[in-house]
């Protein structure tokens, strides 16, 4: 299968049981409305949730590998959601509400997450990227591909291809800037991915301040 090509995190006992139908097609409950009652001014039996939202076979395969966990393909991360997971987001963080055919299943190892979207029973869904706080909002909704294999096999962290998406589409502003100031936004994104490596334990304290001193070094050169 195409996951054992990658860097694995977090794999733990998979699926063993079948999904129910209706497992994400149920009506919204009383309990998980609260999560949601201050952000809109239906009453949850009033949120419709589309009854063709099923999991595509791909990723019921992925899960009977590993219930949730990650997927790493250089600096493209994918956090996978448990199935539980997935309902809970769907309704916490407003998909049922701004965005109801989308269905998210992984973030990418920041506030962006990797969605199924649906049109119809009859068509297979396709993975768009979505930042949190841009969720039902179109120009902000990126393609990414048609299938797990396809959107994995890429390298570089989906946000890039959110942010040409959404540069095209006019929903961000950008002005010309020169070679330094682009060398200085590139070296200081590598700080910032550095820190996180060193919190995640992915380099160990050495590596670190070594790496650490020779990005601040370009940087003092260029300021």
């Amino acid at each position: 299968m195409w996951v054992n090509k990658y860097e694995k995190h977090n794999f733990k006992k998979g699926l063993k049981e079948n999904i129910p139908d209706d497992f994400f097609t149920s009506p919204c409950s009383e309990e998980e409305y609260e999560d949601i009652k201050n952000y809109t001014e239906k009453k949850h039996t009033e949120l419709i949730i589309p009854q063709f939202l099923k999991l595509p076979e791909e990723y019921i395969k992925l899960l009977k590998i590993s219930n949730g966990g990650m997927i790493i393909n250089k600096e493209r991360e994918f956090s996978f959601f448990d199935i539980e997971t997935i309902r809970e987001f769907y309704i916490c963080y407003g998909f049922i509400i701004h965005a109801p055919t989308m269905l998210p299943i992984a973030f990418n190892g920041g506030g962006t997450f990797y969605a199924y979207k649906f049109i119809d029973e009859k068509q297979p869904p396709k993975i768009y990227g979505v930042h949190s706080s841009c969720i039902g909002f179109e120009k902000d909704t990126c393609f990414l591909g048609n299938s797990l294999k396809e959107v994995l096999s890429k390298d570089f962290d989906i946000d890039e291809e959110i942010y040409e998406y959404q540069v095209k589409n006019g929903t961000i502003k950008t002005s010309k800037i020169t070679k330094e100031e682009k060398e200085i936004i590139n070296l200081t994104n590598q700080l910032k991915e550095l820190k996180e490596k060193k919190n995640t334990k992915k380099i160990n304290l050495k590596e670190y301040l070594k790496s650490k001193r020779e990005i601040e070094s370009k940087l003092k050169e260029l300021r």
